[in-house]
């Protein structure tokens, strides 16, 4: 299976949560993730706090090119949401990163 890492770019101070696509979520998400706005690495992380998702695929998923790329923005808002549900974090920072988004 082609391998596509997510770093969520969270709150300074805090560790950014690094996480890989299991098979039923890359099946899910890889035709949003084709069609997507990506933005370059800077717009998101200037910010403090949130600062979208970064994809890094592997060279072997050709549908979106090897590389990284970022998640970011109010037009890949449900795309955002969608990424942030398949996160390994607790509810508590899954709600702040959720009310950053949806201020987007």
């Amino acid at each position: 299976m082609k391998r596509i890492n997510v770093t969520m770019l969270i709150f300074s101070g805090l560790s950014d949560p690094v996480w890989t696509l299991d098979r039923t979520q890359h099946s899910k998400l890889i035709n949003r993730l084709m069609k997507a706005k990506k933005c370059s690495k800077s717009l998101g992380i200037e910010r403090s706090g949130y600062g979208g998702f970064l994809m890094s695929v592997d060279r072997h998923c050709s549908c979106l090119g090897s590389g990284n790329f970022l998640i970011w923005g109010s037009e890949n808002r449900q795309l955002q949401l969608d990424l942030l549900a398949t996160a390994p974090v607790d509810d508590e920072l899954k709600e702040m990163v959720r009310k950053s988004i949806n201020a987007l």
